[in-house]
């Protein structure tokens, strides 16, 4: 789950803090894909639909598939967040493929975090907007069976889409990212 305290007046002292009005929102993830939500414009506002994606690994030429009318088949974003659980405890490299080029004419974009020391904290793994690549890596050192947040964004600037998300270890060879 995420929670989020946003406090409407913070009274800070030496010895204390208190808040005079708080709202606790709760994000449940369901077990065995991410929370996803699609953006009908590229800076991931503007949201129109939400599902459960199993796992990031989409190549669509017409429009997402399942996403209301509503959501265009160009010039979309996407922000999928839920937790991760390393089988194993090394270092482990997160890939995005997506379908930008140095001479296409849109540039598909890609963020991705996962937390690291602290929870709750997010680290930016993988930073390519704007990229010009198909493919960016990212590393992080995780350890067996805990439970790591993730946030993945991605945006379709132009006709044909792809976007995935592939992991592996030096104990694994790639494989698709799914929880």
């Amino acid at each position: 789950y995420v929670s989020h305290l946003t406090p409407a007046g913070v009274d800070e002292t030496a010895s204390s803090r208190t808040f005079s009005s708080s709202e606790l929102k709760i994000r449940l993830s369901k077990a065995g894909g991410l929370n996803a939500t699609y953006h009908r414009v590229l800076d991931l506002a503007f949201p129109v639909f939400e599902r459960v994606d199993s796992t990031i690994d989409f190549s669509f030429t017409q429009r997402v598939p399942g996403a209301p009318a509503m959501l265009p088949p160009d010039f979309f974003s996407v922000r999928w967040r839920g937790f991760v659980r390393p089988p194993t405890s090394e270092t482990w490299t997160f890939k995005t493929t997506t379908l930008s080029s140095p001479g296409s004419t849109g540039k598909e974009g890609v963020r991705l975090w996962l937390s690291g020391l602290h929870v709750g904290e997010l680290a930016l793994v993988i930073d390519r907007w704007d990229g010009l690549d198909a493919e960016y890596t990212g590393t992080l050192s995780m350890l067996a069976e805990k439970l790591y947040e993730i946030q993945m964004e991605y945006k379709d600037t132009y006709s044909s889409s792809k976007v995935q998300l592939m992991w592996k270890s030096a104990s694994t060879g790639w494989t698709s990212f799914s929880v």
